[in-house]
C-alpha cells in the first residue's frame, strides 16, 4: 500500500507532490499535480522528480537529490515515514506576462521618448520665433498650427498613460476571479457605453444569450478596445456590427466585430504575430491591439484580424464556460 496524501489534498486547485525525502521518488500525488504534469495519478507514483520536472533537465540526478533532501526541512509524516510535501507551481503564465510587460514598457518608452521630443521641437520654435502681430495673420495662423500640435501630442500621451493603467490592472488578475460570464450581455454592456458617448455611432449585437465563457475584468477590457478602434477611427458616423455564436463541438465562443472604419495599419497587425517585433507599434491603434490579444490570450483564447478597404473584422475565439452563472456573479454592469 503506497504513502497517501492527506484528503483535503483532493480538494484543493494546488497540485501537491509526496514523495521521498532522499530519493525524490513520488509516492502520491494530487489529481492537479497529475492534471499539470500530463500523468495519471498511478503512473506518477514511483517516478524520480528528474523524470518530469522542467528543472532538473539542467541538473544531475545527483543534485536533484539534494534538492530534495534541502526541501525536506519541511517533512510530512504518512504511515510513521518522512516524506517531502512538496508544491508545484506551473510558471508558464508568469514568465509570459513578464515578457510581455518588459516589451510592453519598452514600446511605451519608444512611444514617450517620441511624442516629449515633438512636443520640446515645437515649444522651443514658439520660444524661438516672436509673437505675431494681431494684423500678421500669417504667422498667428503658424503659431495656432504649433499650439494644436502640442496638445494632440499630449492627449495621445495622457492616452497612452491610461493605456499603461489597463493593462497593469489585466496583469494584476488572477485565474480565482474568472466566473462564468454572459458574453452576448457583458459585450451588450460595453457597447451600451460607447451609444451613450458617441449618439452618432451605429453599435449593434446580435447572439445567443446563453454564451458562457469563464472570464474576468480582462474580456471587458478586450471588448472595450476593439470597439472604441472601431469607433473613434471611423470616416463620419461609426457603423459597428457585433456578432455571438456559440461551437459546442469545438467548445469555443465567437465573437466577431465588424466595422467600417479606414484599414487598420499592416504593420500592427503583423505585429501582433510576432511579439518580439511590437518596436514599431505606435500608441492608440497598436497599443490596443496589443491589449486585446494579450486579454483574450490569458483567457485561453485567440484574437484574429482581417482588414480591407471597406473596413475591419476583429475576431475573438474563446473557451466556453461549464458553469451557469450564479446570482450576483456576472461580469456585466
Amino acid at each position: 500500500m503506497r504513502s497517501q496524501l492527506p484528503d483535503f489534498a483532493e480538494h484543493v486547485r494546488t497540485p501537491l507532490l509526496l514523495q521521498d525525502p532522499e530519493s525524490g521518488v513520488v509516492r502520491d500525488a494530487n489529481a492537479a499535480a497529475a492534471a499539470l504534469l500530463g500523468y495519471d495519478v498511478d503512473e506518477l507514483c514511483g517516478l524520480p522528480v528528474a523524470a518530469f520536472s522542467a528543472e532538473a533537465s539542467r541538473l544531475s540526478p545527483a543534485a536533484v537529490e539534494r534538492h530534495v533532501r534541502a526541501a525536506a526541512l519541511c517533512r510530512f509524516v504518512s504511515g510513521g515515514e518522512p516524506f517531502v510535501l512538496a508544491e508545484l507551481r506551473d510558471t508558464t503564465t508568469f514568465k509570459t506576462r513578464s515578457r510581455r510587460l518588459r516589451l510592453l514598457y519598452r514600446i511605451i518608452r519608444h512611444n514617450l521618448r517620441n511624442d516629449v521630443m515633438i512636443v520640446r521641437g515645437y515649444a522651443e520654435e514658439l520660444l524661438l520665433d516672436p509673437v505675431p502681430e494681431p494684423s500678421d495673420a500669417v504667422d498667428a495662423e503658424g503659431h495656432r498650427e504649433w499650439v494644436e500640435r502640442i496638445v494632440q501630442v499630449a492627449t495621445e500621451i495622457a492616452e497612452l498613460i491610461d493605456a499603461v493603467a489597463r493593462i497593469e490592472a489585466v496583469a494584476a488578475t488572477d485565474d480565482c476571479d474568472r466566473t462564468p460570464t454572459p458574453v452576448t450581455a457583458l459585450i451588450e454592456a460595453v457597447a451600451d457605453g460607447f451609444r451613450a458617448d458617441c449618439p452618432d455611432a451605429t453599435i449593434t449585437v446580435e447572439g445567443e444569450k446563453g454564451v458562457l465563457v469563464s472570464a474576468d475584468q480582462e474580456l471587458r477590457v478586450a471588448f472595450e478596445h476593439a470597439i472604441e478602434n472601431a469607433v473613434e477611427h471611423a470616416d463620419g458616423a461609426p457603423t459597428v456590427e457585433v456578432t455571438v455564436a456559440a461551437e459546442p463541438g469545438e467548445r469555443q465562443a465567437r465573437v466577431r466585430i465588424v466595422d467600417g472604419a479606414p484599414p487598420i495599419p499592416e504593420m500592427e497587425v503583423a505585429a501582433l504575430d510576432d511579439i518580439e517585433e511590437t518596436t514599431a507599434m505606435r500608441h492608440g491603434t497598436g497599443v490596443g491591439l496589443f491589449v486585446m490579444k494579450w486579454c483574450a490570450e490569458s483567457l485561453g483564447g485567440t484574437v484574429h484580424i482581417e482588414t480591407d478597404d471597406g473596413g475591419n473584422v476583429v475576431e475573438f475565439t474563446l473557451p466556453l464556460a461549464e458553469e451557469r452563472p450564479a446570482s450576483g456573479d456576472s461580469l456585466v454592469v
